[in-house]
């Protein structure tokens, strides 16, 4: 489900999709499970490329192997490590998509934003949507909670093994550093719980919340008991409150969406 949000954060069908005539190939880094192979999301029924372009060699690559084997004929998944120097695949893409990359324990968004443009045919396509994280509120009701203090320690935790978690804010300038051309940025959000007003904010804030409820635990074990020291029975009670906090309408939490996709230019330029 957290594909839903996200794209509907953009209240848009497409994005890069739109500028894209056929798709012979494409490519899904970091995919998770197969709900996250580049769906281009056209909401409320979420389609996977896989499925909505038959013609299309759709791979999606992770560093486990955790994706469902019922899949599409034209789809498949590779164990890969998006930090490698070389991806392995003897052909480039024609679209390379990636989703919620923020907490992927990459040192450097510019190397693989790098990788990306190398691994794409001339012409192609690079889509990033992602959340934006610490949490932010504008009336001060997040301000000593449970859950203030969880956004602080993940970013703190991710800075001790080396990870800006704020850094894919700067996607779009490496793009442009690196050689993409036709960049565009969009910035929405999204909140947390059914807060905010408006049928359409309280379905988007009631599938976050509740996509976080189910994700925080996985998000914060290893991070918060190997690198910050705590005991999972610490932790686990901890979470108790964060969950909590999550629930609690009284709260007006909510996160940054950042949309970002670019071409790789038919020439090179310069």
């Amino acid at each position: 489900m957290a594909h839903t949000p996200q794209q509907e954060a953009f209240d848009t069908d497409s994005h890069a999709g739109s500028e894209i005539d056929d798709l012979p190939a494409t490519l899904e880094i970091s995919t998770d499970t197969s709900s996250r192979i580049t769906s281009f999301g056209k909401f409320p029924a979420d389609r996977d490329i896989a499925q909505e372009h038959t013609e299309t060699k759709v791979i999606g690559t992770d560093l486990s192997p955790i994706q469902p084997d019922l899949l599409p004929a034209n789809c498949h998944f590779e164990i890969g490590d998006a930090e490698e120097e070389d991806w392995g695949f003897d052909e480039p893409f024609d679209y390379i998509h990636g989703r919620a990359l923020l907490t992927c324990s990459w040192k450097t968004g510019k190397g693989i934003v790098q990788r990306i443009f190398d691994n794409l045919e001339p012409g192609g396509y690079f889509e990033l949507q992602d959340p934006c994280l610490p949490m932010r509120c504008d009336d001060g009701s997040l301000d000593g909670t449970a859950l203030a203090e969880w956004n602080r320690l993940l970013v703190e935790g991710m800075l001790r093994i080396g990870k800006d978690i704020t850094d894919n804010l700067n996607w779009g300038r490496y793009m442009r550093e690196v050689g993409f051309v036709d960049v565009v940025e969009t910035h929405a959000s999204c909140a947390f719980n059914t807060w905010p007003k408006g049928e359409r904010n309280k379905l988007l804030g009631a599938i976050s919340c509740q996509n976080l409820l189910e994700g925080v635990q996985s998000m914060s074990m290893a991070l918060f008991t190997r690198v910050l020291g705590w005991t999972p029975e610490r932790l686990a009670e901890f979470l108790v409150d964060v969950r909590s906090d999550l629930k609690n309408k009284r709260i007006h939490s909510y996160c940054g969406v950042y949309f970002v996709y670019g071409r790789k230019p038919l020439h090179p330029v310069g």
